[in-house]
């Protein structure tokens, strides 16, 4: 029986998923809940496979392993540590690569 990780979304991130779905919901709350119940259902790979996601290259000059996943224009972020998935954020693709960075920062 394969080993089961424990997901655990840190709480700015489940601060960013509310902003996405309020953001969406303004033109179409069906909409907003279909991204939502997309990125949610993304991240259930990482209880059987916490690797899945390639290493964000960002972060390696800081001595920091985060790998991402991608759902449509999020990219998800997140770290292994002791049977452990923490989801760390989830970055709209479209704005600026440099708020990625900053979102991770205000989660150490």
């Amino acid at each position: 029986m394969a080993k089961t990780n424990k997901i655990i979304w840190r709480k700015d991130c489940l601060r960013q998923i509310k902003e996405i779905r309020k953001y969406i919901a303004f033109g179409s709350p069906i909409a907003a809940k279909k991204v939502v119940q997309g990125i949610r259902e993304r991240i259930i790979i990482l209880e059987k496979e916490p690797f899945a996601g390639p290493i964000e290259e960002t972060f390696i000059q800081f001595g920091l392993e985060y790998r991402y996943l991608v759902q449509g224009n999020y990219k998800i972020l997140y770290t292994h540590f002791n049977d452990v998935v923490y989801i760390s954020s989830v970055f709209d693709t479209r704005r600026n690569p440099d708020m990625m960075g900053q979102s991770i920062s205000d989660t150490e």
